[in-house]
């Protein structure tokens, strides 16, 4: 009620405070394009399919909308179920959605209109009224470092040959043993893995990572990742007296694998944040308050860093 309240008063005295009922709702046109029903209405009076007969749409789920660029097009998935009455069972079908606000041109996707059969690649459809176009979702594709980099020898022999090029520190590295561990896989997309390495006995001792964490990108997405840790580490951040951050061990091109030091974890923010909420007690909130204080501590030593690299974002 306070901040409705306070809101309120700024509108009306005309203050800074009235620009934030610009985004107070969604805007009619993102409204439509996130509610499943009307796009899923839309599209069957639009698909030659729907309104002939010959397939039914049975029900339309937004998966994901988001703000592609600062174009003023959002990107979207929805899934379809679509029943064909000569068939048994319904098939879901995944359509990749380009929206775009009132007044920005409309995003090229091929041929507007629907020369091809629903469901085949090359399909495409407008729907002008919605400011959207949609195509069929590519199948996901496997990363092609997956299988290498999930294979316990083969990893092992990737992890030392890359680590030792990297770095002069780890000329001398040899990995007796290395069990990978899939912590998480979109396929196509992205993949993370953790790596336990065990060294032989006679080289024990020598700071040698433990565990290494994995990671694999479509794009050059883990180049950037890479080239921006390093920039990190050769700043006063690598200490590690304020913030602890992981060291960048090796970048492999050819398969776009990132290798990067563990950090070692008890728990996350977000779990202490709900801990907190959850329990209410002056112990709970006085220990979220501390760890919210350490993090801002960690936050203030990234931006005062002075580490630079690649395109300034604003």
């Amino acid at each position: 009620m306070s901040d409705t309240m306070w809101l309120s008063q700024g509108a009306e005295n005309g203050g800074a405070a009235s620009e934030l009922w610009q985004i107070a709702g969604l805007p009619d046109w993102l409204e439509a394009a996130a509610r499943p029903e009307i796009v899923s209405a839309a599209l069957a009076r639009h698909i030659p399919e729907f309104i002939s007969g010959d397939l039914v749409l049975r029900s339309c789920k937004l998966k994901r909308m988001r703000l592609k660029d600062t174009s003023g097009r959002w990107g979207g998935v929805y899934a379809l179920k679509v029943d064909d009455p000569r068939l048994t069972g319904a098939q879901t079908v995944q359509l990749r959605a380009t929206l775009s606000a009132p007044g920005i041109p409309r995003a090229a996707t091929g041929e507007q209109r629907h020369p091809h059969v629903f469901g085949v690649a090359e399909w495409r459809c407008s729907v002008p009224e919605l400011g959207m176009q949609f195509e069929i979702e590519p199948p996901d594709a496997v990363l092609a470092a997956m299988p290498a980099l999930s294979d316990p020898e083969q990893s092992r022999e990737l992890l030392e040959r890359s680590i030792r090029a990297a770095a002069p520190s780890y000329q001398d590295l040899r990995i007796e043993r290395c069990t990978p561990h899939v912590l998480s896989y979109k396929p196509g997309t992205r993949g993370t893995l953790r790596y336990d390495l065990e060294y032989p006995s006679d080289l024990a001792g020598r700071g040698w990572p433990e565990i290494v964490i994995g990671k694999t990108y479509r794009g050059n997405k883990g180049q950037i990742a890479y080239e921006g840790m390093r920039a990190l580490w050769q700043s006063p951040l690598a200490v590690g007296d304020v913030v602890t951050i992981a060291e960048p061990l090796a970048y492999i091109p050819d398969l776009k694998v990132l290798f990067q030091r563990s950090i070692p974890e008890e728990r996350i923010l977000e779990d202490v944040l709900k801990s907190a909420l959850g329990n209410g007690s002056p112990e709970a909130l006085d220990e979220l308050y501390y760890f919210v204080r350490q993090a801002a501590g960690g936050l203030a030593a990234l931006h005062s860093s002075r580490a630079d690299y690649g395109e300034v974002v604003t």
